[in-house]
């Protein structure tokens, strides 16, 4: 019987695919400049997200908290892998 080698995570969850955390940034910085790449507005990122230009507008902020789903989401807009947005200390809260 031979044995099986089985990676301990996907490949999109290698630890070397995420980004690495930097002091000080923030989700709404990483947004803020994916948005720039891509030329896209926050109205235009409301509208995809289907939340209100208010609403994005107070996450980038920081006076609501960015939810799970809609980092999720940015995952999929900006084509990243599957938790980008969740990785390395960018989460919710104080992070924002």
């Amino acid at each position: 019987m031979s044995a099986v080698t089985v990676s301990p995570e996907p490949a999109r969850w290698r630890r070397e695919s995420l980004p690495q955390q930097q002091p000080g940034v923030t989700v709404s910085a990483v947004v803020a400049a994916e948005l720039a790449t891509h030329g896209l507005s926050q109205s235009d990122l409301a509208a995809l997200l289907d939340l209100s230009p208010a609403t994005v507008s107070h996450r980038m902020t920081g006076r609501l908290s960015w939810q799970v789903r809609d980092l999720l989401a940015l995952d999929l807009l900006f084509d990243q892998p599957r938790g980008w947005h969740l990785a390395n200390g960018l989460v919710l809260g104080a992070a924002v």
